[in-house]
């Protein structure tokens, strides 16, 4: 899905936030370079786990709210 999105869109994904809760969201970001960002809503926890397991670190928050907020923050001015 994000690869048709860079195609249609023609636009590169590399950095974009990709927010999720799955270990296939995450996966999903990281094939296209994208930024994965884990919440730890829904299934989050058990993927965190699956990250830890794996060695993998990823940028986490508790929730999309939190996550909003840092990207607001980050990019708020240019939105």
């Amino acid at each position: 899905m994000l690869r048709q999105l860079a195609e249609d869109y023609d636009v590169a994904l590399g950095g974009v936030p990709v927010i999720g809760d799955s270990l296939r969201d995450i996966d999903a970001a990281s094939e296209v370079k994208a930024r994965p960002i884990l919440v730890l809503t829904g299934n989050g926890m058990i993927t965190a786990a699956e990250l830890k397991t794996a060695g993998r670190h990823v940028e986490t928050f508790a929730n999309l709210a939190d996550a909003a907020a840092l990207l607001i923050a980050e990019y708020g001015s240019s939105l």
